[in-house]
């Protein structure tokens, strides 16, 4: 069975399809995308403080051996409160300061400057066993809201 489809349209639909792609292009959405990646990133941001994946699974606690870690100690905290916030920089904010939306007039990326740490805490490292936290995680919401601004905005222009 193959996974392959076509649609075909008759000549003056394939116009107006054209007509209208063309037409699209046109539009500036810088507004209506960054309005959607500081969505995106304040829910993101919020994953951080509930510790939870943005569609709402909890984080994993952190390892045994992690939670003995003098760091934790000298700020007299027990180490399973503050998953994915505190550095060696006692700088508990870190992680979620990395995160950035940047917008074009066609395109929007959310995601982080931080590097390797970064993606090994979303999506865990087998090397080290440590498991991932997602906090980079669209949820059906997330895209039928973004669907709803999109389309709203070109609603107008249109």
């Amino acid at each position: 069975m193959s996974s392959d489809f076509e649609i075909r349209f008759d000549q003056a639909v394939e116009a107006e399809l054209k007509g209208a792609l063309k037409k699209m292009r046109a539009f500036d959405l810088t507004a209506p995308l960054s309005v959607l990646g500081d969505e995106l990133l304040e829910t993101f941001k919020h994953s951080f403080a509930a510790q939870e994946s943005p569609a709402g699974a909890p984080w994993a606690p952190l390892a045994p051996r992690t939670q003995r870690n003098v760091y934790y100690k000298r700020r007299g905290e027990r180490g399973g409160e503050h998953i994915l916030r505190a550095r060696e920089t006692s700088d508990p904010g870190w992680f979620e300061r990395q995160l950035r939306a940047q917008t074009t007039t066609h395109s929007l990326a959310v995601g982080e400057h931080a590097g390797p740490a970064a993606i090994a805490a979303d999506y865990g490292d087998r090397a080290t066993g440590q498991p991932g936290r997602p906090f980079l995680q669209v949820t059906d919401a997330m895209e039928d809201r973004a669907a709803t601004l999109l389309l709203g905005y070109l609603g107008k222009l249109w």
